[in-house]
């Protein structure tokens, strides 16, 4: 197979390697086959389960290569762009791939449980980033990454989260690196006016919401549909014979979690369709408020409505105890004579 200078630079690139523009095709050739042969144990970095899955099937067939499902194009496209493979060849049901030449050799050593077990750890690290960013909507680079050492009972650096950022996670599109005001954010593609939630958020006196991995994977967008208000509405819905029902309330969903202010006119976003009479309209009504005070919005750092209230009245509950504590009982000494006595 041919390949260019410009795709061997850009294959380095993808793997953390940066040679000088002035290099030879040969010699980018050679660094590229060093780095392979040397370094591939460095590839659990950036390769996730699938692609090592694919790897692994690779490894174990003869050099006609295999026949892939249609559900792994982004990965074998990596693969591609790393020249790992040679260019692919899909047809409706398939993707067939096979090794450039010499490949089969050094992934043979890459294929080991040892680097299974970093693979997996790897792939968890992304799927948490994606988890993390997903909840919160968008948030500052180091925040995430002050998250993540809480939540795993081992420490990355921030040099390591940005390689997970530009190549695993990099396949799914789920998170975007964003600017604003000189602050680098990590940001859900769910996410759509970042600059109004952020002016909106730092007039809050909040923090982000701590929560543990499992309550993470709780408030993704694909647990929060299954959430009994989500239902409620979904089944209002469907009584009333109402196609769509469940892209309607994926869609609330995702406005509720958008919504930098609760308004009459955001509200009205979220409420149109047509009723037959007042009561039903009513009856609509109070269950969209209900599922928007569940839903953990990006403007108030990944808490509900609901959150936030009950965080209030445990506060004020423990104020009022305290005042009671603090009250002067009719046989108590008199406070100013102990402050007299002084």
């Amino acid at each position: 197979m041919s390949i260019t200078k410009n795709k061997l630079i850009e294959a380095l690139n993808y793997l953390g390697r940066f040679p000088e523009k002035s290099m030879k095709k040969d010699e980018l050739l050679e660094m590229l086959n060093n780095m392979y042969s040397e370094n591939i144990d460095e590839l659990f970095i950036i390769i996730n389960n699938k692609i090592y899955n694919l790897l692994k099937k690779l490894v174990q067939s003869d050099e006609n290569g295999i026949d892939v499902n249609l559900e792994y194009e982004a990965e074998v496209y990596f693969l591609e762009d790393i020249l790992v493979v040679e260019e692919s060849t899909i047809n409706e049901k398939n993707i067939h791939i096979k090794f450039t030449n010499g490949m089969k050799d050094k992934f043979i050593k890459f294929i080991n449980k040892k680097n299974e077990e970093k693979v997996k750890i790897t792939h968890k690290i992304a799927n948490l980033i994606i988890n993390i960013v997903d909840v919160y909507g968008l948030i500052e680079d180091y925040e995430v990454l002050n998250i993540l050492n809480k939540l795993l009972n081992y420490e990355i650096d921030m040099n390591f989260m940005y390689i997970l950022l530009y190549n695993q996670i990099d396949l799914r599109n789920d998170v975007i690196i964003g600017d604003c005001e000189d602050e680098k954010y990590l940001v859900s593609s769910l996410v759509e006016k970042p600059e109004e939630i952020i002016e909106q958020r730092e007039i809050r006196d909040l923090y982000y919401r701590e929560c543990t991995i499992e309550e993470l994977k709780e408030r993704r967008m694909d647990n929060l549909v299954e959430r009994k208000e989500a239902k409620e509405i979904k089944e209002f819905l469907e009584k009333r014979k109402i196609q769509y029902s469940t892209e309607i309330v994926t869609s609330m969903i995702i406005d509720i979690m958008n919504m930098s202010e609760t308004n009459i006119d955001s509200m009205k976003k979220l409420i149109n369709i047509n009723l037959n009479d007042i009561d039903e309209a009513n009856e609509y009504l109070q269950l969209v408020f209900n599922l928007h005070n569940s839903i953990p919005q990006y403007v108030l750092y990944g808490y509900s409505s609901n959150e936030l209230f009950k965080i209030e009245m445990e506060k004020r509950q423990k104020e009022e105890e305290l005042k009671k504590k603090s009250k002067i009982g009719r046989n108590d000494p008199c406070p100013c004579r102990q402050w007299s006595q002084v």
